[in-house]
């Protein structure tokens, strides 16, 4: 009986400690495992709360399950909330960019009407009140026109026909023949034919801004028109610009000081880029040894 006692209370303490160490590898096992899921999860809660905030962070989790995955969508969405936050900041700048140029625009016209039906209220009329009222009138229409076809470039019509773009340059350049003037237009291009399915209107609008914009503003007398058998559209001139960075600008107008030289909506270049882009083309405009030459890039 002694020795049974002896044994049992051996057995017993065994248990005991072995109970023990087995609680305690259970509390650690638990702290671990809680620890690998809580961890990932803060951090998780603390990326989400950052991408709320706009500060668009990427959650390092490298858990090799699902919590993993979850941080990958995270991350996908953050850097899509950021790519479309930075386009919403640059849209409200060239919206505020644009909104200062079509103040300035208006400004000019309604201040000579203001003057000059003063003058005829008072009695100072020439002869030649009207006339110059009816003029900034007419620009004014001209602006509002050019704004509302340039607003209209966001829409999609996705009224697409099939056209030979080389009989389309051509007819435009036979319709500038009667008013060029000594200017002499050369369209040169290596293919028979290239045929579009796209919204000709749209292609019609480009290349005519493009011819026109060449007809007005050359400081020379060759325009050269080429395109090339990948589609690519090239016009040339001579200018008398220094500086092409911000064409493409609503209501840019070649010159800080706006001289009468370069009059006109500064819309057509940028309602250019605009379609060109909507229809998935390329726009360019590059500037060397005194002569400006712009690209679109026409591609199937």
């Amino acid at each position: 009986m002694a020795k049974f006692t002896d044994i049992a209370y051996f057995i017993n303490r065994f248990n005991l400690i072995l109970l023990a160490i087995s609680i305690f590898v259970i509390m650690v096992v638990t702290a671990i495992l809680s620890r690998k899921l809580t961890s990932p999860l803060n951090e998780l809660k603390k990326v989400a709360k950052e991408i709320g905030e706009l500060d668009f962070k990427q959650a390092e989790i490298r858990t090799g399950d699902e919590i993993e995955e979850l941080a990958r969508s995270i991350n996908k969405m953050s850097k899509a909330l950021e790519s479309a936050q930075q386009i919403l900041t640059k849209r409200n700048i060239d919206l505020k960019q644009f909104m200062i140029g079509l103040t300035h625009e208006l400004k000019t016209p309604l201040a000579l009407i203001k003057v000059y039906s003063s003058g005829i209220k008072d009695g100072l009329d020439d002869g030649t009140y009207l006339t110059v009222i009816n003029k900034q009138v007419d620009r004014m229409e001209k602006i509002i026109t050019d704004m509302l076809y340039f607003a209209k470039t966001e829409e999609n019509d996705s009224k697409k026909t099939s056209f030979d773009l080389i009989e389309l340059i051509q007819e435009i350049v036979n319709s500038y023949q009667p008013i060029q003037g000594d200017k002499i237009i050369q369209l040169k291009t290596d293919a028979t034919e290239f045929i579009l399915k796209t919204e000709q209107e749209k292609v019609h609008f480009i290349l005519e801004n493009m011819i026109s914009n060449a007809v007005k503003y050359t400081s020379g007398d060759d325009i050269d028109i080429s395109l090339e058998e990948n589609g690519v559209f090239e016009i040339s001139n001579a200018t008398t610009l220094i500086d092409i960075s911000r064409i493409w600008l609503p209501f840019y107008v070649g010159e800080s000081s706006r001289d009468k030289h370069f009059s006109g909506t500064g819309l057509g270049l940028a309602t250019v880029k605009s379609l060109a882009e909507q229809l998935g083309y390329s726009a360019e405009a590059t500037l060397a040894n005194g002569k400006i030459t712009f690209k679109i890039g026409f591609i199937k």
